[in-house]
């Protein structure tokens, strides 16, 4: 894991100095609604909605094809039934917040002017966690689980691919997009009483500007 954040982080450094030398460079800041789940064997999880919002470079090294690494802030998560398995001596159903930095390094392909197809990878950094359970016992309706009590069950770092399109008109673009995570959100053995691997999965629409 250590070896793939720092090749990400390389990368990106890399991309940024290397932009002096493109034949053109555009940056931007963009905003959007996340519709976010989390995929875990034999768990029924729902998804969440949530947003992202962000800063970006684009470095352009021909008429067809650009890089362009992002700053993005991206509220995630899920909504499921709680076991008492996580840890925890009551279930219920809850939601699972999960806000993370991301910094993807996106490939970008241009068929047309105006249309591109885009992928890469990005790494995400976890910097609040909250999960809220709607109980069934009688004496306490809310439990909110704060960072401090899930720190001990998830990863701090999230891994993941990113697949989407792009329309562009006067600066103005509107874009899709898909995050397959590839981290497991859950630490090894955090779960007791389960093998089972949990990842991050993400429908991104956004909309924003390039200078």
């Amino acid at each position: 894991m250590k070896k793939i954040t720092l090749t990400i982080i390389l990368l990106t450094t890399g991309l940024i100095q290397q932009s002096a030398f493109a034949q053109d460079m555009k940056s931007g800041f963009k905003l959007g609604l996340n519709v976010a789940n989390i995929k875990e064997d034999g768990t029924d999880t729902k998804s969440k909605v949530g947003f992202h919002g962000g800063v970006f470079i684009e470095a352009f090294l021909n008429d067809k094809i650009s890089i362009q690494p992002e700053l993005l802030y991206s509220s995630q998560g899920t909504k499921e039934d709680v076991p008492k398995n996580m840890g925890f001596h009551f279930s219920g159903t809850g939601v699972l917040k999960l806000d993370y930095i991301q910094i993807p390094v996106m490939f970008k392909y241009y068929p047309i002017k105006n249309l591109s197809i885009t992928a890469g990878p990005q790494i995400g950094f976890l910097v609040q966690s909250k999960l809220k359970l709607d109980t069934s016992t009688y004496f306490q309706s809310q439990v909110i689980i704060d960072n401090d009590k899930l720190n001990d069950l998830l990863n701090k770092l999230d891994y993941g691919l990113n697949f989407g399109l792009e329309v562009n008109t006067h600066g103005l673009f509107f874009g899709a997009r898909y995050n397959l995570g590839l981290t497991d959100i859950y630490k090894d053995g955090a779960l007791k009483t389960s093998d089972a691997k949990a990842y991050n999965s993400v429908f991104q629409l956004s909309t924003g500007y390039k200078f």
